[in-house]
């Protein structure tokens, strides 16, 4: 089942996940750069366009978090005024003349497009399905009466109406009725797929499904529902699911989005131990409503090796399947037992260990090792990255502490660590805190969240927080800090890299351009919607 790769002298080695900036096409990609895409105060597009639904003169007055495809388009709740009225709408098309698609007050579709429902109270953070087509959850409800929450989507519809795909207080295909929508997310494919789960109430137990949705299909069909029959070439006999994580956001990357499942059987759910063959399990589902569940807990390898606990898993572009595992037997000991797995053979359950708990990271002086990982992120040119806990080893013995125990590993080395200078920052600055790692497609290496030691070096809360990525040269340069001036303003503040509610494993802020988007505050108390062009990789011509 697992066959862990061999590590030279114990040392960390990236080769399987990671390569080296120099074997990037050229020419090199501009540095990175900011720029405001819209504005609080500058007028909304499309305003008094004939069936635009927005009155001339009107200006935006702020923005809910963007997401973007990789076709150059963009989605948003916004929030326009034009005189006395005002209105909350769900943006979505061209970054340079998105359309007003749904607001509050407009009464809700049914499935067929029909706008004859309860109007629209609130919006969640819309997100793309594929073909520019976006999907949105919303409450709807009338005064004095509790709202309901419905999933909604114009990817259906020929003429691009909106229509519902499932309401809070449905009945479902078994007869139960749904109770939440707990996650969703949108595959943004040729079937413009949408994913969602739900937490129902039948006669006897709350049940967990997960859904999917596609033009192809005429209806919704359930994918995994707690109950049903599990069988696997891991397995000697079936197994009954009692529960599953779907659609969830990572530890370490909220922002950087999933397409994968993770799966418990009856026969092992924490805390409970059982002595079966099987136990947890990692899995994906894809577009067409395909599972695997072939990577199993207690099943041993060869050489009587077994995991005893499975991380999330993500997929990379190549399809590709990483997540953390822990494993005991033979090959194993507490002090390196857990690590960072992929699978490029999914189906057969083969999985390679390629880094993890106990190796060395070559480049910190004194010989540190890793103690504990979260779950990588991907890139589809460049490798992977992923944020680790380190811990003393042989040599400087004390030195590590919680003060720069957190490292950022990328490209085969150390590309952040917590209590060590932070680039482009005055000397003496160190980080503070790395709390968010995305990998953009094409992009040189990883970009983060970070926040600097305040107090020292002249950090206040007012300049402590930035974004800092690997440039061309694969050095780690600050793109964007507090304090910065952005088209004349002031940085006060920003929202960035972070998962949205109720679709947390949807990557909804970067594009294949490695452009990344987010919202900010200045200091003249405007708001916008910025976008950071990250450097990448641009194919020789």
């Amino acid at each position: 089942m697992t066959r862990p790769i061999p590590l030279a002298a114990g040392v960390l080695a990236l080769v399987a996940l990671s390569l080296t900036p120099s074997t990037h096409a050229i020419p090199v990609a501009p540095p990175a750069s900011v720029d405001i895409v819209y504005a609080s105060g500058n007028p909304v597009p499309n305003a008094g366009v004939t069936d635009s639904g927005i009155p001339d003169g009107a200006i935006w007055t702020s923005f809910g978090s963007p997401g973007v495809d990789d076709s150059g388009n963009i989605t948003f709740v916004g929030h326009w005024k034009a005189g006395s009225v005002r209105a909350t709408a769900i943006f979505a098309g061209s970054i340079d003349s998105p359309a007003q698609i749904v607001k509050v007050g407009q009464a809700g579709a049914d499935g067929t497009g029909v706008e004859g429902g309860d109007p629209y109270k609130s919006f969640y953070d819309p997100f793309f399905v594929g073909g520019g087509k976006i999907g949105f959850l919303a409450k709807t409800g009338v005064p004095r009466q509790p709202a309901i929450t419905g999933l909604y989507t114009n990817a259906y519809d020929g003429d691009s109406k909106v229509t519902s795909i499932a309401l809070v207080g449905d009945t479902d295909d078994f007869g139960d009725t749904i109770k939440t929508i707990t996650s969703v997310v949108g595959l943004q494919g040729e079937e413009n797929t949408v994913f969602f789960a739900t937490g129902t109430v039948d006669a006897l137990e709350n049940r967990g499904t997960l859904w999917r949705v596609s033009n192809s299909l005429s209806r919704l069909r359930h994918v995994l529902r707690q109950g049903d029959t599990i069988t696997s070439d891991a397995l000697t006999t079936p197994t009954t699911l009692t529960s599953f994580a779907a659609l969830k956001s990572h530890s370490g990357s909220p922002a950087q989005g999933l397409g994968a499942v993770k799966a418990s059987s009856s026969l092992a759910v924490a805390p409970i131990e059982i002595v079966t063959p099987a136990g947890k399990c990692v899995g994906i589902v894809n577009e067409i409503g395909e599972t695997y569940f072939n990577l199993f807990t207690k099943v041993p390898d060869d050489n009587g090796d077994s995991f005893t606990a499975l991380g999330l898993p993500t997929q990379a572009p190549n399809g590709d399947l990483y997540f953390v595992g822990t494993q005991k037997g033979p090959d194993y000991t507490t002090s390196d037992n857990t690590g960072i797995y992929y699978s490029s053979d999914f189906e057969h359950r083969t999985a390679y260990r390629a880094f993890g708990k106990g190796d060395i990271l070559s480049d910190l002086d004194g010989l540190l090792t890793i103690a504990s990982l979260k779950d990588p992120v991907v890139s589809d040119t460049a490798g992977s990255a992923f944020l680790c806990t380190i811990a003393d080893k042989l040599l400087h013995a004390g030195t590590v502490n919680t003060s720069n125990n957190l490292c950022l590993c990328a490209l085969g080395h150390v590309a952040a660590r917590k209590g060590t200078q932070a680039p482009d920052a005055p000397e003496g600055a160190n980080f503070g805190s790395i709390t968010s790692v995305i990998f953009p497609p094409k992009a040189y290496g990883p970009v983060f969240l970070a926040g600097l030691v305040k107090n020292v070096a002249g950090i206040t809360s007012a300049n402590a927080t930035g974004i800092w990525g690997v440039d061309s040269t694969g050095a780690t340069r600050c793109f964007l800090r507090q304090g910065d001036t952005i088209g004349g303003k002031t940085l006060k503040s920003f929202t960035a890299l972070k998962a949205s509610a109720l679709c947390p494993s949807q990557a909804r802020v970067y594009n294949s351009s490695a452009e990344v988007y987010f919202n900010a505050v200045f200091t003249d108390h405007t708001t916008a919607i910025l976008r950071l062009n990250v450097p990448h990789v641009v194919p020789a011509t």
